[in-house]
């Protein structure tokens, strides 16, 4: 079952560093266009990241900013996706990444996350679905997750063994073809 919202505060924590993040680099899934923003150096996204994370959203919704006007400026939510991203199924490595990616786990709840490809080596292809095709693996075409553990949920009610997850989501195209970041709320092993 998608659209169960647990944590809220959390989710807008993540969902704006998600945004703060990508925004130098990806357009919102809203149905207005934005002008596109300059390309800039490291230090340039690093520091106006920085600066928009210790600004508080102002409230519950879509919010943009662009490079360098400080402000959070609302925009209308786009249309959610149409192909969800259900957890895998089947046998999981304990790290991903053949054994070359990071790992992170807090006993607190973690209002920020960021990262970065540092190197990549004997990457030959890469492939994903689109949004017009979403059961076929197009060339040059990825998401970008960051997961929360299961956690328990009232939601769950009186069904054994059921947990919520959640995700926090970029898409290159999933979005009616546009790039996007949504969030998507799960009950797992839930009766109904």
């Amino acid at each position: 079952m998608r659209g169960y919202k647990q944590q809220p505060l959390l989710s807008l924590v993540i969902a704006a560093v998600l945004l703060v993040t990508f925004v130098t680099r990806a357009a919102i899934a809203a149905d207005e266009d934005h002008a596109t923003t300059p390309t800039l150096s490291a230090a340039e996204r690093q520091t106006f990241q920085e600066k928009m994370l210790a600004i508080p959203l102002p409230g519950t919704g879509c919010y943009f900013a662009r490079y360098s006007d400080p402000h959070w400026q609302k925009v209308k939510c786009g249309t959610p996706p149409k192909t969800p991203n259900p957890m895998a199924r089947g046998p999981k490595p304990y790290f991903v990444g053949n054994g070359t990616d990071y790992f992170a786990q807090s006993g607190n709840l973690i209002t920020s996350a960021t990262g970065s490809f540092d190197a990549v080596t004997n990457v030959t292809s890469e492939y994903g679905p689109t949004y017009y095709s979403p059961t076929v693996a197009h060339p040059n075409v990825y998401s970008l997750q960051l997961n929360a553990y299961a956690f328990s949920t009232a939601a769950c009610s009186n069904s054994a063994n059921c947990y919520g997850w959640e995700q926090f989501l970029y898409s290159q195209t999933q979005c009616g073809g546009k790039a996007c970041m949504f969030i998507e709320y799960w009950l797992l092993n839930h009766n109904s």
